[in-house]
C-alpha cells in the first residue's frame, strides 16, 4: 500500500514540475474582415480569459495592422476572447501547454455570422 501512494505522489510531483518549469508562452495573431474593415478595429478588445470566464489574465487591442501580440503567458489553457462591440463576441479554446501560438488568423465577419457567443476550435492556418 505504501508503495502504490509512493508511486502515485511521485507522478504527481513529475506533472506538477513539467508544468511548473515551463517557459512562458506568446500568442500573437491577426484579425481579418472579408471586406469593410471597420474604422474602429484597434479599439476591439482582445483578451485571455480563465477557461471558467471568471477572470481576465491579459487584455490588448489589435496595432495598426489589425494584428494582437501577448509575451510571456504561463503555460496553460485559457480562451482567447475577441469581441466585436456592439456586434459579436468570439471565444476559442487556447492551449499554451506545449507551445506558443504566433499565427492565429481570425477572419471576424464570417466568424461572426457563424460563432457568436460560441466556444469553438481556434482557426487553422
Amino acid at each position: 500500500m505504501r508503495n502504490h501512494i509512493f508511486i502515485a505522489t511521485l507522478l504527481i510531483l513529475a506533472g506538477a514540475v513539467q508544468v511548473l518549469g515551463q517557459k512562458p508562452r506568446d500568442l500573437g495573431g491577426i484579425i481579418y474582415f472579408t471586406n469593410n474593415t471597420p474604422d474602429d478595429l484597434r479599439r476591439f478588445p482582445v483578451q485571455i480569459v480563465t477557461r471558467n470566464r471568471k477572470k481576465v489574465m491579459a487584455s490588448t487591442t489589435p496595432d495598426q495592422h489589425n494584428e494582437f501580440h501577448f509575451r510571456g503567458v504561463a503555460a496553460d489553457r485559457y480562451l482567447l476572447k475577441l469581441t466585436w462591440p456592439g456586434h459579436c463576441v468570439l471565444w476559442y479554446r487556447l492551449d499554451l501547454r506545449k507551445e506558443s501560438k504566433i499565427q492565429i488568423r481570425v477572419i471576424m465577419d464570417a466568424a461572426c455570422a457563424h460563432l457568436n457567443g460560441k466556444i469553438s476550435d481556434l482557426p487553422q492556418g
